[in-house]
């Protein structure tokens, strides 16, 4: 098992063991970068948990308020070794203890079928152990339930990640729920030129005209972690533009993306290329 989970920016404890013990201590001081803003400086983690609240609050049925949110974290990577995985864990880290200020209690899921006993001690580490923080084994391929008010933490996921999790929910009801924070869907469309590019972003797209989407300016950020958190956006779905889609719209789900070669396949441990 893995350490016990730390309060964000607190002191790493002790019991972590010796391999991964310098993966987390560079999440922590990405944790610090993140937190440590010069006063007047936009601060990206604030302005991230303030959408965020925001959208978990319009997840709720009317006149409801969250107490509880499902963090569900797809396709994160090696946080054992990837920069680009520790900057999105500590961002990751920082932003559900500026949630928990804010009066919400957090439970995490991890879906990552290339994880290391390393990587799953890194992230016990930092998110807890079993009781608030499972570790799905099985490959979904983002193809996760939503249940409950759901934040995906998604940064940097492969486009067929993003279809699939949208396939696999495609209701009102459970699209209704979700809060994403990853890629923006708006970058997609304007990039998916190609009508071959969008028919493999056909599930992005057809949800564009009932998505609220919020991006998040780079210069909220630390420089160095531009790259890791490029293009990143909050976006959810309110209930009254979801409304608006005709019957017709849900009864004919998107097909699901032909596999990418940035998917790790189900039963198979390997990327397609």
């Amino acid at each position: 098992g893995g350490a016990q989970p730390t309060e964000a920016c607190g002191a790493l404890e002790p019991i972590v063991r010796s391999e991964p013990r310098r993966s987390c201590r560079r999440v922590q001081e990405f944790c610090d970068k993140l937190t440590s803003r010069e006063d007047g400086a936009p601060n990206g983690v604030q302005d991230t948990a303030e959408a965020v609240a925001k959208a978990l609050q319009d997840a709720l049925p009317v006149g409801g308020t969250a107490s509880a949110v499902n963090v569900v974290v797809v396709g994160i990577g090696h946080v054992g070794y990837s920069e680009n995985a520790h900057w999105q864990l500590a961002l990751l880290q920082v932003l559900c203890a500026e949630l928990k200020r804010r009066g919400l209690s957090v439970k995490f899921s991890v879906h990552e079928p290339a994880l290391t006993e390393a990587d799953s001690t890194v992230l016990r580490h930092f998110l807890g152990p079993a009781k608030v923080c499972a570790i799905e084994t099985r490959n979904l391929e983002g193809k996760v339930p939503l249940e409950g008010p759901t934040l995906l933490f998604m940064p940097h996921c492969p486009r067929a990640l993003y279809c699939n999790l949208l396939c696999s929910n495609w209701s009102a009801s459970a699209l209704s729920q979700a809060v994403l924070l990853g890629n923006s869907f708006k970058a997609y469309d304007a990039r998916a030129l190609r009508s071959a590019q969008r028919s493999k972003a056909e599930a992005i797209l057809k949800l564009l005209p009932y998505l609220e989407e919020l991006p998040l300016p780079l210069r909220g950020f630390p420089s160095e972690c531009h790259d890791s958190l490029l293009d990143l956006a909050v976006q959810w779905f309110p209930k009254a533009r979801l409304a608006l889609a005709p019957e017709l719209f849900w009864s004919t789900c998107p097909r699901f993306p032909p596999p990418e070669k940035d998917v790790i396949r189900a039963g198979t441990g390997s990327t397609d290329g």
